[in-house]
């Protein structure tokens, strides 16, 4: 049987629908297969103005089960002679079975009689009657509300609920709306309701009434149509994901409309008139044929509605981005009056983290530490000058105009003017790149001052959050701290840069005492707490990361807590991934088992020779001399896969040791240096990592 449910709701925001269509559709599938009417296929489609679950292939009742239920204990259900009692009548009359059909089940608790018994199936439009609202009702929305006198929340006014079961209503109620076979089409193409007669006709019956239902469909649709008109233009289109899934969850009935602007305006920096386009008009900027770079005087919007009227909604849409573009370019033509360095001293008056002082302040610690940065990395004087001086315009262009009015060209406009300023070239790049990466997948700084300058940013956010007890708590951060300490692992990594995270953060600290006055800040107790705090969520950064990247996670928890470097933990990582297979990994992993755990029992790690009477003693003390400055030179080079084939070759002289000789000895002097001695062994094979947490292969 074929079932359709469609929630008509006033317009949901854009960048809800994805996740709640997505929710929709899983709990959907989740929640049928648990009431046991499994379909043959189920899909979540949706507009702003609607929530739509299509499922087919229903089957008619519920799949029967058998239910057993627990009755009174052994002892109390049968005699002596094991004859029913009174209450085993009871039990079997109760739950509909004969007496004989009783079984004994042993339970943590005792022996108990349990009843089996065959329940039917009911019919599938009961259960989804039951199951509606309550699928409803667990959809999660960033925000939601309440509308007339009621409590109920969701997440826009619920106006009209059509329910099919083929051709029958499955009668319930959501949000003080009852069910029907009403729709509506689209809000000006057929403003009116429609009566659907059969599940199966629903998606023709809204089509036909202008609403492109499939959010797929209405995506191809903007592209296609939003290249013809970007062609119409004489150009083409500059393409933007973002912008395109934003745009087909605005839009019941997409339709590409061309518009033109004064080419005057093309003298403003490219990527102002992209912005002025895309984020405060939802339009697509149009580009010179072949040539990415070259922006023609045009643009293409989407509308929700059909052909009629195109030209006054063209005329409008070129009114607003008239205006809009005149003025983003009286605002920059006012910034260029005033250099940037200039700029930046108003960053004096502008708060950053509560009790953390000035955007002024900040900036004076992200100049401290990115000297410590170009010092760590063994940048050249010149190149360290470079990052201190983007360092102390990074956040200049806050102040202007331009910024204010549009904040998603923050570092773009600081690169301009930087530039119009006389800034050096590398110093503008990096002002623009140390805000990168944005996101997860975003590009990352294209120059080192540029990661440099982020890193020192996000260092500093992180020390300051953390320091005003701001850490994210479950799905909550208002900071973005996750995404700024996501950065700026990823940057670490994907440079090879090697840094000691616990370093850096004590210098952030130490720069917050100096800049703010404040030594609590770098020293004592709370600072080892944000120190301790604040490795732990950088290290579940770096455990999020090594498993996008198929480290398998026995693997991540065995170098994670071994060193504070994220490419020498991602070096580590990698070597245990690649060394899996191979002999000497099994070896080296063979031997440390049999050695760590005898090894913990020991007081230190003080071998006295002399006391090393057997000879597979001997003979393993002398394997450990002649393996330890090997197997530490590899190490310290980060070679790990002949540290491994060289810690390996122990496992001859750990298996005779511990065969042959009796570790815990009676006499306290042999026992305590056969423990040392593992312990050598186990300190050894722990340059590597906690190879404990390494799963049997």
């Amino acid at each position: 049987m074929d079932f359709v449910m469609e929630v008509g709701v006033e317009e949901v925001p854009a960048r809800f629908l994805p996740p709640a269509l997505a929710q929709l559709e899983e709990m959907g599938w989740r929640a049928l297969e648990e009431a046991r009417l499994r379909p043959a296929s189920l899909s979540a489609l949706g507009t702003p103005r609607r929530l739509v679950l299509r499922v087919e292939g229903l089957p008619e009742r519920q799949e029967p089960r058998v239910v057993k239920v627990r009755g009174p204990s052994r002892r109390v259900a049968f005699d002596e002679q094991g004859r029913p009692t009174r209450a085993a009548l009871g039990f079997a009359a109760g739950q509909g079975v004969a007496v004989e059909d009783l079984v004994v089940e042993d339970t943590p608790g005792g022996e108990y009689v349990f009843a089996r018994r065959l329940e039917e199936g009911g019919p599938a439009g009961q259960v989804l009657s039951e199951l509606m609202p309550r699928l409803l009702g667990a959809l999660e929305f960033p925000r939601m509300m309440r509308w007339g006198w009621g409590e109920f929340r969701f997440v826009r006014p619920v106006r009209w609920i059509l329910a099919l079961l083929e051709d029958r209503v499955v009668p319930f109620s959501f949000a003080g709306v009852h069910s029907g076979r009403t729709t509506r089409g689209h809000r000006s193409l057929h403003p009116g309701p429609l009566d659907v007669g059969h599940a199966r006709d629903y998606l023709r019956a809204v089509t036909e009434a202008g609403v492109v239902l499939d959010p797929a469909a209405r995506r191809l649709q903007i592209r296609e149509a939003v290249e013809r008109a970007a062609a119409r233009a004489g150009g083409e289109v500059l393409w933007d994901e973002e912008l395109a899934e934003e745009v087909t969850f605005l839009a019941e009935h997409p339709t590409a409309v061309e518009g033109r602007f004064e080419p005057d305006y093309l003298s403003l920096p490219r990527e102002v008139i992209i912005t002025v386009l895309r984020h405060h008009q939802r339009f697509f900027a149009v580009r010179v044929p072949g040539d990415p770079a070259a922006l023609l005087p045009a643009f293409v919007g989407v509308r929700d509605g059909g052909e009629e009227g195109i030209e006054i909604v063209r005329a409008g849409y070129e009114r607003v981005v008239q205006a809009r573009l005149a003025d983003a370019r009286f605002f920059y033509g006012e910034d260029l009056k005033v250099p940037l360095e200039r700029w930046g001293e108003s960053l004096a008056g502008v708060g950053f983290l509560e009790g953390m002082g000035t955007l002024q302040d900040k900036v004076t610690r992200m100049e401290a530490l990115a000297g410590f940065l170009a010092y760590s990395f063994g940048l050249d004087e010149r190149l360290t000058a470079v990052c201190r001086r983007a360092a102390r315009l990074s956040k200049a262009d806050r102040a202007t105009s331009m910024v204010r009015e549009l904040p998603e060209l923050e570092g773009v406009m600081g690169r301009e003017y930087a530039l119009r300023s006389g800034e050096d070239p590398a110093v503008a790049g990096a002002i623009r790149d140390h805000y990168l990466p944005r996101f997860a997948g975003d590009e990352l700084p294209a120059s080192l001052a540029g990661m440099v300058v982020s890193l020192a940013d996000r260092l500093d956010t992180l020390v300051g959050a953390f320091a005003a007890g701001l850490e994210p708590t479950g799905s909550q951060d208002p900071y973005g701290l996750r995404r700024a300490a996501y950065g700026l692992v990823r940057i670490l990594w994907a440079a090879g840069l090697r840094l000691s995270l616990g370093w850096a953060i004590e210098e952030a600290q130490a720069a917050y005492r100096q800049v703010l006055g404040r030594p609590e800040l770098a020293q004592g107790e709370a600072a080892e707490r944000v120190k301790g705090a604040l490795l732990d969520f950088l290290r579940q950064r770096v455990r999020n990361l090594f498993g996008e990247q198929g480290i398998r996670p026995d693997f991540i928890e065995a170098v994670v807590g071994a060193t504070d470097d994220v490419s020498d933990a991602w070096n580590r990582a990698r070597s245990l991934q690649e060394a899996k297979d191979y002999p000497e990994f099994a070896d080296a992993l063979a031997a440390f088992r049999r050695v760590v755990t005898l090894a913990e029992k020991a007081e230190d790690d003080t071998v006295d020779p002399a006391l090393l009477r057997e000879p597979p003693e001997r003979q393993l003390w002398e394997a450990y001399q002649a393996c330890r400055p090997v197997a530490r030179a590899y190490a310290e080079a980060g070679d790990w896969r002949r540290f491994l084939a060289a810690v390996a070759t122990l496992r001859p002289a750990v298996d005779a040791f511990l065969d042959r000789v009796l570790v815990m000895a009676p006499e306290e002097p042999l026992r305590r240096n056969r423990l040392a001695l593992l312990r050598r062994l186990a300190d050894l094979f722990g340059l590597l990592g906690d190879l404990s947490r390494v799963l049997v292969l």
